[in-house]
């Protein structure tokens, strides 16, 4: 086989040099057949397998060509870098999945909460004001997100931290409870008029680019004007105020309401829309009678029954229907029937904000208008289940009727009480629910009593308050005039 000077066969010598003309000059050439490209390897390493046989060994020149050309190899085989508009998708894709991990974990800890069991109370009062609890929270956690202020609270509360107490699990515990009892320095309904007051504050301010929270005193006096514009009454109008500084007092912030401008524009209103009060009419004790003697009897439908032991209660112990309704019957602490009285106990009223509960007491009477002897026919009657409201809906049962769980709701007792009006020949919208308890109010003063005991029996605080239901009969009237010496 011929050889050159450095001991190569001829074909091996013209496979490195085309090889080294390749990496010195790296000019696409013209491709190969695959059989071709195959022999001419066979041949080199035929060739060099020969050489190394005879003993020679490969030179440093002929590895660094091998190793060169497998590098190159290995990088033509690599994979491109992918286009922008990919990496963009696999982005979103990992976001998409952190979100549906982040809910995922949102919903096992709602599952969580709602497979923990409720604690016991001992009043349904008490029950009540825990669920009212946890509602008035998310609810002022949904104004605060909409108004932007997402841990107001939070940020007020730990202003007075150090950074390790921010930083213990048990500081911030509290913290999270103190806004729950931030929350709770007002009545439910109070609070729940406020929430609503404030979310249609933020909705304004939303569309025309007002910040609902540090709000400008114009922003505020304008809103107000708006309201007065739509034909709001003094009351909603005065509602509106008093939301938007309920939402500013409890993020801390200065209260705009107590600007001049804002409370000159109130005053202007309470002055434009001002008008006569329009009370409804009290029920007289003889219109007691007659609806006792109409479907108080023990040949009476239950519906009837239930209905005049409603008003022969409001009527004597000058309940609200708020009171009325939230009587529960076999409950050792919510009615006693004695020899003399029957005793009710009231867990909560209107003005008691700190439920300490009252008793009221109504006498049993000798006639047969007795609203004792009433309530005890009514209860043998309904056959009431424990824990059930005194007063529920009826359900009819071929000829008769039998009272349900679900308590008996306002409209269906307005609207029973005014068909009942309406049989003794009276005008109906004269009358409402609430003339069951100036009616026993103004009777009770004419009659009377020490203003004293019956401001006490109706659980009034002032004596302004308790005078506003008593309607003073033409004699009292005319005892002014008539002593006037003429």
């Amino acid at each position: 086989m011929a050889r050159g000077r450095r001991g190569r066969p001829a074909s091996v010598r013209s496979h490195v040099s085309r090889v080294n003309a390749d990496i010195e000059d790296p000019v696409v050439r013209p491709s190969r057949s695959r059989e071709h490209r195959s022999s001419g390897r066979r041949s080199s390493r035929s060739h060099v397998a020969a050489s190394s046989g005879s003993g020679r060994s490969a030179s440093p020149s002929r590895r660094s060509v091998r190793e060169r050309s497998h590098r190159r190899s290995r990088s033509a085989s690599r994979s491109p870098e992918p286009p922008t508009w990919a990496k963009e998708i696999l982005k979103a894709l990992e976001t998409k999945t952190q979100e549906v991990k982040v809910v995922k974990e949102q919903l096992d800890s709602l599952k969580r909460k709602s497979a923990e069991e409720e604690p016991e109370f001992k009043y349904k009062s008490n029950k009540k004001q825990f669920k009212f609890n946890t509602d008035v929270k998310d609810k002022f956690n949904q104004i605060l997100e909409r108004a932007g202020a997402d841990d107001a609270i939070t940020k007020i509360a730990n202003e007075g931290l150090s950074p390790y107490q921010r930083s213990n699990a048990e500081i911030q515990r509290l913290v999270e409870l103190l806004k729950t009892v931030i929350l709770n320095d007002c009545a439910a309904s109070t609070v729940s008029s406020y929430a609503g007051a404030a979310n249609r504050w933020i909705d304004w301010c939303k569309c025309y680019s007002f910040p609902p929270l540090q709000s400008n005193p114009t922003a505020v006096a304008l809103y107000l004007t708006s309201l007065s514009d739509r034909g709001l009454s003094r009351s909603s109008i005065l509602g509106a105020a008093y939301g938007i500084a309920w939402l500013h007092k409890k993020l801390g912030c200065p209260n705009p309401v107590d600007d001049p401008l804002v409370s000159q524009t109130l005053a202007g209103f309470k002055r434009l829309l001002a008008g006569p009060s329009r009370k409804k009419q009290p029920i007289e004790s003889h219109h007691v009678r007659a609806l006792i003697r109409s479907y108080g009897h023990p040949r009476a439908s239950l519906p009837n029954l239930q209905m005049v032991s409603l008003v022969a209660l409001g009527f004597c112990a000058f309940l609200r229907w708020s009171e009325l309704q939230n009587i529960i019957y076999l409950r050792a602490c919510d009615l006693r029937f004695c020899a003399t009285h029957m005793s009710i106990f009231l867990d909560r009223r209107k003005n008691d904000q700190f439920r300490q509960g009252s008793v009221v007491k109504v006498a049993r009477l000798p006639s047969s208008s007795c609203p004792v002897k009433l309530l005890e026919l009514f209860l043998e009657r309904g056959e009431h289940q424990p824990s059930q409201s005194l007063f529920c809906l009826c359900q009819k049962l071929g000829a008769g009727y039998k009272l349900r769980q679900a308590a008996l709701s306002y409209s269906r007792a307005r609207e029973q009480f005014r068909q009942m009006i309406s049989e003794l020949g009276l005008d109906s919208n004269e009358f409402g629910l609430h003339s069951l308890r100036s009616g026993g109010a103004s009777q009770a003063a004419r009659s009377g009593v020490s203003g004293r005991v019956w401001r006490r029996h109706g659980g009034w605080r002032s004596i302004q308050a308790a005078d506003g239901y008593v309607d003073e009969s033409l004699e009292n009237t005319l005892v002014v005039s008539r002593n006037l010496a003429l």
